[in-house]
């Protein structure tokens, strides 16, 4: 929940964000597609998180908004990002 004070969790868990979308494609990226992936990631934990309290679905650990969303990041980044065959690096993904 966002508000005024910072809350440690949401910084914790956006890390875990940050680690769990890079963990699928750590051997296939370069250092700066690293850390731009780790860090978009948190923002699908975000709206995610928005998303299941607006339905009203319990998730006490925030495990699914951590893993769902942000593992399918990591995995849909690599077509972007991957070194040898990336939209970035390559222009066609191939």
């Amino acid at each position: 929940m966002m508000g005024t004070k910072w809350d440690t969790v949401a910084i914790l868990n956006g890390v875990l964000c940050g680690l769990v979308a890079i963990t699928a494609n750590c051997a296939f990226v370069d250092n700066w597609a690293a850390v731009t992936i780790g860090g978009i990631a948190p923002l699908f934990y975000s709206i995610t998180l928005r998303a299941l309290e607006h339905l009203r679905i319990d998730d006490p650990s925030e495990a699914f908004p951590i893993h769902g969303p942000c593992g399918a990041w990591g995995i849909f980044a690599t077509a972007f990002f991957h070194k040898q065959v990336g939209v970035f690096y390559t222009g066609s993904g191939r």
